[in-house]
């Protein structure tokens, strides 16, 4: 019971609001919550009841109603196509989710599983898998656009500079390199949007959303908070952000495992593929301009993603050019 104070503080839960979620949708008896599990853009919550294990995932309020009609059919349209989505269940009613508090929530059963073990397997698994989502997604319904995406468009750009510009305390050297770097690398996305394909994106495409089976399959998908129409390269931009930056000693081995499991690329994401690239990773350091201390914030992001930019736009770009022809 002390640990459910702390989430019931935490979270504005109330005793009886998990004991409600469970008659409706028929768990049997509330025993406990067990554990919060991983994740940061959703609160999950492992509950043990009479007849079982199940995570309650309480959701960010930038999600709607309306919003989790176009992710449910998306992810049933996935289901049919054979790829191994974690559904939400449904009430005898039907629902696919309910109301805590001034929260909307989800279940899914709980599923033993192995996590990433930064095994070459698991991402190329992972990168056999994105193809099959993109393959899969390439004619399905439109999915509209999340409140909060890591998929940048111009504006958001050209926000940001503007808004870092009125911030003291910030360097103003770096700033005008990033500045005339964002204005390029935008550049040229906008010149090739039209070439690229495009599908619904998952958005959050890293090896901590699969679970794996024993032998570095992949399991499970998980979180499609972030689905949206979009160009299918940045999912491949972002992953290889991740190893690159995230994972770096592990980067010339996981981005040629990834690549070979993707499959090819049409000349045109070839060609683009660095710079997709480079705009997740200043994404990421625009993104600084927002945090409670920008300018600690900022420097910080300089410090990790400006050598990234250097290299990824250099010796980078003829390794990503190199692994893809």
């Amino acid at each position: 019971m002390e640990q459910f104070a702390e989430i019931e503080k935490l979270y504005n839960l109330k005793a009886g609001d998990l004991e409600l979620i469970c008659r409706e949708y028929d768990l049997g008896k509330f025993s406990g919550i067990c554990e919060k599990l991983g994740g940061s853009f959703n609160v999950n919550l492992k509950i043990k009841t009479t007849k079982g294990t199940f995570v309650v995932r309480l959701l960010n309020r930038n999600i709607t109603e309306e919003r989790l009609r176009h992710i449910d059919r998306h992810l049933a349209m996935l289901n049919d196509a054979g790829l191994p989505v974690l559904l939400p269940l449904a009430s005898p009613a039907g629902k696919t989710w309910c109301h805590v508090g001034n929260k909307l929530a989800q279940i899914t059963p709980y599923v033993i599983n192995v996590p990433f073990l930064l095994r070459s397997k698991q991402v190329f698994e992972s990168g056999k898998m994105l193809r099959k989502f993109h393959n899969a997604s390439e004619h399905a319904e439109p999915v509209s656009e999340p409140e909060y995406s890591f998929y940048p468009d111009s504006d958001y750009f050209s926000k940001t500079v503007g808004l870092l510009k009125t911030i003291p305390g910030i360097d103003s050297l770096p700033m005008a390199g990033i500045e005339r770097l964002i204005d390029r690398v935008d550049g040229e996305w906008k010149q090739a949007l039209a070439y690229l394909p495009t599908s619904t994106i998952h958005g959050d495409w890293h090896f901590w959303n699969h679970c794996y089976t024993p032998d570095d399959e992949i399991r499970i998908l998980m979180d499609f908070d972030f689905i949206q129409s979009g160009k299918r390269i940045h999912d491949i931009a972002y992953a290889l952000w991740v190893i690159y930056v995230l994972l770096p000693e592990h980067a010339f081995s996981f981005d040629e495992a990834f690549l070979k499991g993707y499959g090819s690329l049409t000349v045109q994401e070839q060609q683009m593929l660095p710079t997709a690239i480079m705009r997740v990773s200043l994404f990421f350091l625009c993104h600084a301009a927002y945090s409670a201390y920008p300018e600690k914030k900022i420097q910080r992001a300089l410090n990790k993603q400006k050598p990234f930019l250097d290299w990824i736009g250099a010796d980078g770009k003829k390794r990503i050019w190199s692994l893809t022809r």
